[in-house]
């Protein structure tokens, strides 16, 4: 009986679900982009990027330079065993859980949602913009609430920026 309920706790113990950390190295917050546009190609260029993407934006102020992109739902990823993102279009990469009984890799949610702020400001060489992303949330099913997301930002919204900016 002693060495039934010890296999037995082995054996669970082995196969319960076990959290991966990430393995690749992801944007630090605030991303900073730099350009020798000025300010109000910027600017304009921003709002423009914001507008075609259908990003909300729930507050802009030109005076400080500031966009901030209100209730962003984002996809959300995870990386496989060899630490590739699974889907690299995606915005955010959160942890993985493995289960270890099925040998499955699966991710803590798919979707989440936050803020992007955007701030933009004038230096001697041209124009500086910082990104990242706040207040990420994700929607638990079972307990009908928003929780904190624990996640980091893939660097696709920042390239995203990037690219648009550096296009004539």
């Amino acid at each position: 009986m002693k060495y039934l309920i010890l296999f037995s706790f082995f054996t669970l113990s082995c196969s319960a679900p076990k959290i991966i950390p990430l393995k690749g190295s992801y944007v630090t917050p605030p991303y900073e982009i730099k350009t020798e546009k000025s300010f109000n190609l910027v600017w304009d260029r921003l709002v423009d990027l914001f507008a075609q993407n259908g990003l909300s934006i729930k507050i802009i102020d030109r005076s400080s330079g500031l966009i901030v992109a209100g209730f962003t739902e984002m996809e959300v990823t995870y990386e496989d065993k060899n630490g590739i993102l699974k889907n690299p279009k995606a915005s955010l990469v959160t942890n993985v859980l493995y289960n270890w009984g099925a040998n499955k890799y699966a991710p803590l949610y798919n979707i989440a949602t936050g803020d992007w702020n955007v701030r933009i400001k004038e230096s001697d060489s041209g124009t500086l913009i910082n990104v990242n992303v706040v207040n990420v949330k994700y929607y638990d099913a079972f307990t009908k609430n928003y929780k904190i997301a624990d996640c980091k930002s893939t660097g696709v919204f920042e390239k995203l920026i990037s690219d648009y900016l550096i296009r004539d």
